[in-house]
């Protein structure tokens, strides 16, 4: 959670916005420090949540992204003085244990396809998946996923941090 909250604490003015799978209302935008981070992270039960599916929140994410890229293209394209959109880095903190694997290295897939599509540039999105705890087969999925997105569709790959196992697909 560390490693978290000095993300939140470096992102300055723009902050970090945060998503959960299992308490939506939980959601919040533009944290900047990372003592509010840690405040907010306290308040999840994951404990107590039943298994939400992992997918859903990854593809709302990433194709919120792609939707708001592609409208800024558009308004590019028509001469408004708009800013381009800040990259994106989606950090995922999982147990590695969710139920719908399939679909969420489908909805990875789908939307690493749309970059080169909307010219979105390279690095300007990135996915890591934080692992929480050592489930043995959640850290083998997000290995086998890493393994996969890389070998199998050529999306960049990832890095394993010491300790906590982490999966950061840079997509070009």
């Amino acid at each position: 959670m560390e490693y978290l909250g000095e993300i939140a604490a470096q992102s300055g003015e723009a902050g970090i916005d945060i998503s959960f799978v299992y308490d939506r209302t939980k959601d919040k935008r533009n944290i900047r420090s990372g003592q509010e981070l840690l405040s907010l992270l306290a308040e999840i039960d994951v404990e107590s949540s039943d298994d939400a599916p992992l997918r859903k929140v990854v593809w709302d994410v990433l194709n919120g992204y792609l939707v708001e890229y592609k409208r800024w293209g558009i308004l590019k394209r028509l001469n408004s003085p708009v800013q381009a959109p800040k990259p994106l880095n989606l950090i995922v903190v999982t147990d590695g244990c969710t139920e719908d694997r399939e679909d969420v290295e489908a909805a990875l897939i789908r939307a690493a396809r749309e970059l080169p599509r909307l010219d979105i540039p390279e690095f300007h999105v990135g996915v890591e998946f934080l692992q929480i705890g050592d489930d043995e087969q959640g850290t083998k999925w997000l290995r086998f996923l890493d393994d996969r997105l890389l070998g199998t569709y050529g999306i960049r790959d990832v890095r394993i941090l010491p300790a906590v196992a982490m999966l950061s697909v840079l997509t070009a």
